[in-house]
């Protein structure tokens, strides 16, 4: 609640709050409903104007880039309370970045959500430079491996992040591995920095139809179910969704209800900002806004997959999503991203586990594929076989890019 909350929400929604205020707290009806959206969207604008806004005038005025993360990312329901609209927030900053509290790899599972937050506000905004903070204070007492902190970064970068800072204590690794470290970092970004994401698919971020729903709780919000059982089983689907693309090695962005107000149609696609999508995955219970943009473009045909029906049937309706790196056999600790450069396809190939992967990658296109090897720097030919599928090895914990031709 701020000091002029009651004289915006008359300003913004023509209607009196108080009297509907109850309907905050509870009530099922579509009034309740309206109020409650309202309410939080109303929130996060103000969130993103007085705080976000202003610092990033602030820096505009003093000549530097405005940057930061929201808090507790990992968790869809509790962004509504703590800034409206996480992805609204994010498109108020020259750097958006995200606070990754693991350097275990294998967060890539359940943190993906964390990543493509900023990532995505930065394709919408047409940005590309995405900050991360990463630490070890999830991690306890244990000993991190000089060689997750090295995967941990291949992961965040295949989902699109290009600055690192890191939170460690100036004692945690020996001077060699920082430096080992730094040159690693170097190598991704002298090829992905200056290159775009071109993920072709979008997962919806229902923020509007979760603010439809959120109703407070008396007690931590990092720890309590949704009251809402819609609210429950929209962010099951959801994380069902991204979870398996991560597995499946297909890259994607979010988009909320605003990112479609940018939205433009080209050539068969939806174009957001510097991303080109061709299929859209809807959450169970989430409807889509009625942009006219991006209703023309459902309406020429371009693909949305709701998540209807029995597990088996929405498995069904994926496998039309052919992974950008198909690989054989499947391994789901495989993480990937596919970038653009100077007009050659780049993919970035991660294996945030521990065991060595070894098998066969079929690529969008035949041609020569360069391996460059992140930790080495090795350059080597990918060979070919003549079915036009790659020879892949990959050690655990290592990633390697894969560049093709023109």
């Amino acid at each position: 609640w701020v000091y002029d909350l009651e004289a915006r929400y008359q300003e913004h929604c023509g209607q009196d709050l108080l009297p509907q205020r109850r309907s905050l707290f509870e009530g099922d009806s579509s009034r309740d409903r309206q109020v409650r959206r309202r309410f939080w969207t109303l929130i996060g604008d103000l969130f993103a104007e007085r705080y976000v806004g202003a610092l990033q005038t602030w820096c505009h005025a003093h000549g530097v880039a405005s940057s930061g993360h929201m808090l507790h990312e990992e968790s869809l329901i509790a962004k509504i309370p703590l800034e409206g609209n996480a992805l609204e927030n994010l498109r108020r900053m020259d750097i958006p970045g995200l606070d990754m509290l693991t350097s275990d790899p294998r967060a890539a599972e359940w943190g993906w959500l964390t990543a493509l937050l900023p990532t995505s506000a930065a394709m919408h905004a047409n940005r590309r430079h995405v900050m991360t903070e990463i630490s070890d204070f999830m991690d306890g007492t244990k000993v991190t491996p000089a060689a997750w902190l090295r995967a941990a970064a291949a992961w965040q970068a295949a989902f699109g992040v290009t600055e690192f800072t890191l939170y460690y204590r100036p004692d945690r690794f020996a001077a060699a591995e920082y430096r080992g470290y730094a040159d690693y970092i170097g190598r991704l970004n002298a090829v992905l920095r200056e290159a775009r994401p071109d993920p072709h698919v979008l997962l919806y971020y229902p923020v509007a139809d979760l603010m439809q729903e959120y109703l407070p709780i008396a007690e931590s919000i990092t720890s309590a179910e949704p009251r809402s059982a819609r609210a429950g089983e929209m962010i099951a689907s959801f994380d069902r969704l991204g979870g398996t693309l991560v597995h499946r090695q297909i890259p994607f962005a979010l988009a909320d209800d605003r990112a479609f107000d940018l939205a433009r149609r080209a050539q068969g696609r939806l174009k957001i900002g510097s991303g080109e999508f061709d299929t859209i995955l809807v959450p169970r219970g989430a409807r889509l806004p009625d942009s006219a943009e991006l209703q023309a473009w459902i309406r020429d045909r371009g693909r949305v997959v709701y998540d209807e029906g029995s597990e088996q049937e929405l498995a069904e309706r994926l496998q039309g999503l052919t992974p950008r790196a198909q690989l054989e056999p499947p391994c789901q600790q495989i993480v990937v991203g596919w970038f653009v450069r100077e007009g050659r396809p780049v993919l970035l190939l991660v294996n945030i586990g521990e065991a060595k992967y070894e098998g066969q990658v079929t690529l969008p296109k035949r041609g020569r594929w360069e391996r460059w090897d992140v930790t080495s720097g090795e350059i080597s030919v990918l060979p070919e076989g003549p079915d036009g599928k790659h020879k892949l090895t990959l050690p655990g914990l290592e990633a390697v890019l894969l560049i093709g031709e023109p």
